[in-house]
């Protein structure tokens, strides 16, 4: 049976008037890929943002839960949950050994010991069976072998949850498709995976399971075989937005989200 790693309990958080969310519960078990979806401030980015330690302000209600313990100082958060973006590869001169353990503060005095560090990275790449050169140079690797390598390197800081923030520019759809086959097969071991893009069609590879966030709530979770196509992810993505036109121009929260959840179940 699957591992729950990640596990959000009826959370309300106030950052701004703007920026909030609202009884938000969900739950993320070992090698998911859950795709967040919503239109700005829809909730979606501030999940993320929340998860990956950034916010100390606001005021906060609820519970979140780390392979089932109970986090009670939301920084720590941070270091358990990896992100993934573009900008974790502007070293360029770094060796893959180097990115993986490098930034490490126990690797402090290790940058002359080149063996010992190959040595200890590439034990991670035989443990996922990934076949790489970890002597090679982070600006001669494709963005591709940039993203698997930043995967490895979350399993060895012993992440539970990857969050990808990412556009993937530079990568083509073929290596995108390429991307989530790997993903998926290497976090099969203890990890989880958050996948938050402006691209239908990453969103759409990449991700196993939707949670449609609006206004702050949550409104819908379903799995990828509920969204046929790229279309109608698009409609899930904006459906916030379609159903607050139609309506009357007085309503209430509580009959945005019912009108929303009616739209989506049929």
């Amino acid at each position: 049976m699957k591992k729950e790693l990640l596990r959000i309990n009826r959370l309300n958080y106030n950052y701004t008037r703007t920026r909030k969310l609202e009884n938000v519960s969900f739950c993320i078990l070992e090698g998911e890929c859950i795709g967040f979806l919503g239109l700005s401030y829809s909730g979606k980015d501030l999940m993320t943002s929340l998860l990956r330690g950034e916010l100390t302000e606001g005021d906060g209600s609820g519970a979140i839960y780390l392979g089932g313990q109970k986090v009670n100082d939301w920084e720590v958060l941070g270091k358990e949950i990896y992100y993934m973006c573009p900008d974790n590869y502007v070293i360029e001169d770094w060796t893959v050994a180097e990115y993986l353990c490098l930034v490490d503060s126990g690797w402090a005095g290790s940058f002359w010991r080149k063996g010992v560090l190959n040595e200890e990275a590439g034990k991670y790449f035989e443990e996922l069976e990934l076949d790489f050169d970890i002597s090679s140079r982070i600006r001669d690797l494709s963005e591709l072998e940039k993203r698997i390598v930043d995967v490895v390197k979350a399993y060895r800081k012993g992440a539970r949850i990857i969050i990808i923030e990412d556009e993937f520019d530079g990568v083509s759809q073929t290596d995108i498709i390429k991307f989530g086959k790997i993903i998926r097969r290497l976090i099969q071991r203890k990890l989880g995976v958050i996948v938050n893009s402006n691209s239908n069609f990453i969103m759409s590879e990449l991700s196993d399971k939707f949670i449609i966030f609006d206004r702050g709530h949550v409104v819908k979770k379903c799995a990828r075989e509920y969204i046929k196509n790229e279309e109608q992810l698009e409609r899930f993505s904006s459906w916030g937005k379609r159903i607050a036109v139609k309506g009357k121009n007085r309503r209430t929260n509580r009959d945005v989200l019912e009108r929303g959840r009616h739209c989506i179940q049929n």
